[in-house]
């Protein structure tokens, strides 16, 4: 087997300036402090693996405070989110391969053109390419979002638009009723491209786990089948799950958390299939609770738990860069 291209695909970055704007953050955590994109390649690149050749990053907006309720001047933080992402692919070229900037979708498509005009105006033209989506954050939001008929039509103009939806939800917290929601939003939108973060957030938790992954599971196994009926494509993100093991990965064995994770990466390469599930690190929010070599550890644990379920060398190069391309429409360089 030769090397393996490996696109991250899920990667924040701020620097001290920006820390305020983040809705999440506390000066009390450990990654209370700046990640920039050279933060990111000196720190993970330089942890390097023989078996992989580093291609790049794809950026997730970090939640920024953004208030719906006040026009575009409410949208500020997220437009100088962009604006600072931007700058960091000129400083680290060739890094940021795809972003994924928040937009107001629960405000409908006549907001979403008017705050993309305002988002794109100070952009270099020739980055606005690089923004292959958007992302609301639906984890901590009220129950009824996602159905509005706002928020649909905005995902049909996203889908008319070629641009992706980055799916934020939590099976771990919220239990099934937004998984629910996903099926009426799939349901409702024909020929769009969603992406979901995190294997949708199951818990890791080693009380109840059996219980836990079979709700998650048929949870899964129906917004997947909605999904295919309207001819939606959707990916799942191989992500996040160092966050919801119940201690911090350095008071777990590595056997223990392949252990538990295995699981969800059998049933998300059967259900979804090889060829829509992507590969991401969630860095900096790894870091939390896996600690400052969380990024080796998931590609390392990735790339075993591959190799335990016999993946073909194809399939890990569709799970760690070709889904990415497909999916965030990246053409190889």
């Amino acid at each position: 087997m030769g090397k393996i291209d490996l696109i991250d695909a899920h990667v924040h970055l701020y620097d001290e300036e920006n820390l305020s704007s983040l809705r999440w953050m506390d000066k009390s955590l450990p990654i209370s402090c700046e990640h920039t994109a050279t933060k990111y390649r000196v720190q993970n690149w330089n942890q390097g693996s023989s078996l992989f050749n580093f291609k790049g990053v794809i950026y997730i907006e970090s939640d920024v405070k953004t208030d719906l309720s006040s026009g575009l001047e409410g949208f500020t933080p997220a437009v100088r989110e962009l604006k600072f992402v931007m700058e960091q692919s000129i400083k680290e070229k060739g890094l940021i391969l795809a972003v994924v900037p928040w937009a107001p979708v629960p405000l409908g498509p006549q907001i979403l053109e008017l705050y993309i005009d305002k988002l794109f105006e100070d952009i270099n033209p020739q980055k606005i390419s690089l923004v292959k989506g958007f992302r609301f954050l639906l984890q901590d939001k009220p129950d009824g979002i996602m159905v509005s008929k706002k928020f649909i039509e905005s995902i049909k103009w996203m889908a008319k638009n070629n641009f992706v939806f980055e799916l934020g939800i939590d099976f771990h917290r919220r239990g099934d009723g937004q998984y629910r929601e996903v099926g009426v939003l799939f349901e409702s939108v024909k020929n769009a491209t969603f992406v979901i973060d995190h294997f949708g957030k199951p818990n890791l938790a080693v009380d109840g786990f059996s219980g836990n992954f079979n709700g998650w599971k048929r949870s899964m196994k129906n917004i997947h089948e909605i999904a295919i009926k309207n001819n939606n494509a959707v990916y799942l993100k191989l992500s996040g799950l160092i966050s919801e093991l119940d201690k911090h990965a350095e008071n777990i064995s590595y056997e223990e958390i392949v252990q538990r994770a295995t699981p969800y990466f059998e049933y998300a390469l059967q259900t979804f299939g090889p060829s829509r599930v992507i590969w991401g690190s969630d860095w900096p929010v790894c870091k939390l609770n896996g600690g400052e070599t969380a990024f080796p550890l998931w590609r390392n644990l990735t790339m075993d738990i591959l190799n335990s379920l016999e993946a073909s060398d194809d399939d890990k190069q569709r799970v760690f860069s070709v889904n990415a391309m497909n999916a965030y429409n990246i053409h190889a360089s």
